[in-house]
């Protein structure tokens, strides 16, 4: 082999093991943790009227946050507290409630229209 074919061939491995530790020594900017390190877990939602938001539940599931897409202007990022009322799941907090039914999550914003959600994840991997 020639001289510059060597350098060229540790010059190679040289960038690739540069790229590799970088990629291990970066944390990941999408998973989100806790300060105690547990990781937060974030499921998508798309709903009829074209709404997309974020649930984020909280460890032992009592509440929920909702973050709406940035193109979603009526619903707000509000926390919703588990209720029971024998119809199934359901969250509820300020003008905000979800609860699942039998075609998909409903979203109930007070002066809105009633909507359902579906989740962008994979059935196996969705919150409801």
């Amino acid at each position: 082999m020639s001289k510059k074919a060597v350098l060229l061939v540790v010059t190679i491995s040289i960038i690739v093991g540069v790229v590799i530790g970088y990629m291990n020594a970066v944390p990941n900017d999408f998973v989100k943790t806790t300060p105690d390190g547990l990781v937060i877990e974030e499921y998508g939602y798309r709903c009829g009227d074209g709404s997309e938001f974020t649930l984020v539940p909280s460890s032992d599931m009592s509440t929920i946050d909702i973050v709406p897409a940035t193109s979603v202007d009526y619903v707000q990022k509000t926390t919703l507290a588990s209720t029971t009322d024998g119809t199934g799941i359901h969250y509820r907090g300020g003008d905000i409630s979800i609860r699942t039914s039998a075609s998909g999550l409903m979203l109930i914003v007070t002066g809105h229209a009633t909507t359902t959600c579906s989740s962008m994840l994979p059935a196996n991997e969705s919150l409801f």
